[in-house]
């Protein structure tokens, strides 16, 4: 099904209601602002590809990671489950709605995968970057 054809029926999606009181849903078309979105979400649902899950724990938001189809993917899932340790690795579907359900009852379960995300924060941005130039130009001697 092509983007078009489901961008047609997005009407329809935003009429479906879940059956749990404590569950939002909320179907967006294209979304312009796509970091503010995942930046205010307390999960985030999707598969292995870098930037997925690498923007979600930059702002403190766990993950499921919900499959990974590439060598580069899988590699990424292990990152962020095993080090990083922001994500978690569920691939069956039946699975992901229990792993939901049971953090909407207890939300208290994703802070130790909120605080590794947090924790992850200083591998990123402008100086951390200059901090690992600068490592790999001293270990090759060239500084």
């Amino acid at each position: 099904m092509t983007i078009l054809k489901l961008l047609r029926h997005l009407d329809h999606f935003k009429t479906l209601a879940p059956k749990y009181k404590t569950v939002t849903y909320k179907p967006f078309g294209f979304n312009k602002r796509m970091l503010e979105t995942v930046a205010s979400a307390d999960l985030y649902v999707g598969k292995g590809a870098t930037s997925s899950i690498a923007e979600p724990t930059f702002f403190g938001v766990p993950s499921i990671i919900s499959g990974a189809t590439t060598d580069i993917e899988v590699k990424t899932t292990r990152y962020f489950v095993n080090k990083v340790g922001s994500a978690m690795k569920i691939f069956k579907p039946a699975k992901i709605v229990a792993a939901i359900k049971k953090f909407v009852n207890n939300p208290e379960l994703l802070k130790p995968y909120i605080n590794c995300a947090i924790a992850d924060r200083k591998n990123y941005g402008a100086e951390a970057g200059a901090d690992f130039l600068w490592k790999v130009l001293q270990e090759k001697k060239l500084v």
